[in-house]
């Protein structure tokens, strides 16, 4: 398989509205959101089903835009912590590693 770098702005793009939409509107429609398995729902239509920590989004998750842009992977503190697939609504899928909420390394493309 080929090495792909995605670039910062898609990644970014794609989380950048996570940490806005928790000042939204927006309520846990399924499960507990606080602590366990939960879904929450923004007023856009974003949403993040998975783990819950002290209110944030803790271990297994996936984050879904209303975009259809789509991360699946590991969270720590509301961020994406390491391994992580973003599925891009065009289709391309890439897959790596994240430290602090931020793409890390190099991106491979399947």
């Amino acid at each position: 398989m080929k090495n792909y770098t995605i670039t910062m702005k898609t990644i970014l793009s794609l989380f950048l509205c996570f940490g806005v939409a928790t000042a939204i509107s927006a309520q846990c429609v399924k499960g507990n959101c606080f602590k366990g398995h939960g879904t929450y729902e923004w007023e856009n239509g974003d949403f993040y089903e998975g783990m819950w920590k002290n209110g944030k989004p803790e271990g297994e998750g996936t984050l879904i835009r209303i975009n259809r842009d789509k991360f699946e992977g590991k969270w720590k503190n509301n961020r994406p912590e390491g391994k992580g697939t973003i599925i891009l609504s065009n289709g391309d899928k890439y897959v790596g590693m994240w430290k602090n909420g931020r793409p890390e390394g190099i991106w491979k493309k399947y």
